[in-house]
C-alpha cells in the first residue's frame, strides 16, 4: 500500500490499506493502514473524508502510533482551516506524550502556530523546546531553529535571532 502511495497509485494504495484494516482489524497494522488511507484522501483534496479518517483512527485505535500520527494530521488540518485552538490542543497532545519524530512534528507545528498568532514569547518556548526535547530529529530542530530566529526577530532580539540562524547553518553544514 505503501509503494503506491508513493507512487501516486492512490485507488490501489486504499484497496491494500482497507484489505490490511480488514484483515488485521484490532492490530497496529490495521491502525497504521487506517491511518495511511486518510493520508491518501488528503491527497486526494478529499479534506473532509481525510478529517473523518484520521477521528476514526483516533476513536478506534486511540493508543496506537497511527493515533498520533493522525491528531498530528488533524491538527496541520485546523490549522489550514483556522481554527488553532484546537490544532494547538491536537499538537500539544502529541508532543507532550511521545518523545519520536512524531512528538517533534508536534511540537513544531504548535510553535507555528503560536508564531502565526503573533505570541512570539509562548513561539520561542515552543521552538527551544523541540531542540531540547527532541535534538535526535535534526530536520525538525533545523526548522525550529529558523522560526526562533523569526521569532527573535519579531521581539527585536537580534542577537538571539543571529544566533538562531547561525544554528541553522551550522546544522546543514554538518
Amino acid at each position: 500500500g505503501t509503494i503506491y502511495f508513493q507512487q501516486k497509485q492512490y485507488d490501489q494504495a486504499l484497496r491494500v490499506f482497507s484489505k490490511i484494516e480488514s484483515s488485521y482489524a484490532e492490530t497496529d497494522a490495521a491502525a497504521d493502514a487506517s491511518y495511511m488511507k486518510g493520508k491518501v484522501f488528503w491527497e486526494n483534496g478529499d479534506a473532509q473524508e481525510a478529517k473523518n479518517q484520521f477521528e476514526f483512527v483516533i476513536q478506534k485505535h486511540p493508543s496506537s502510533d497511527g493515533a498520533a500520527q493522525s491528531k498530528v494530521a488533524l491538527a496541520r488540518i485546523h490549522q489550514k482551516a483556522d481554527d488553532p485552538a484546537k490544532a494547538q490542543t491536537l499538537a500539544q497532545e502529541v508532543a507532550t506524550s511521545r518523545n519520536d519524530a512524531v512528538g517533534a512534528e508536534a511540537q513544531y507545528i504548535s510553535a507555528t502556530i503560536f508564531a502565526e498568532r503573533q505570541e512570539w514569547q509562548n513561539a520561542v518556548t515552543a521552538y527551544r523546546r523541540v531542540r531540547y526535547v527532541f535534538p535526535s530529529y535534526e530536520d525538525w530542530v533545523t526548522k525550529a531553529y529558523l522560526g526562533l530566529g523569526i521569532a527573535y526577530e519579531s521581539l527585536r532580539d537580534i542577537p538571539k535571532a543571529r544566533e538562531a540562524y547561525q544554528n541553522v547553518l551550522r546544522i546543514k553544514r554538518d
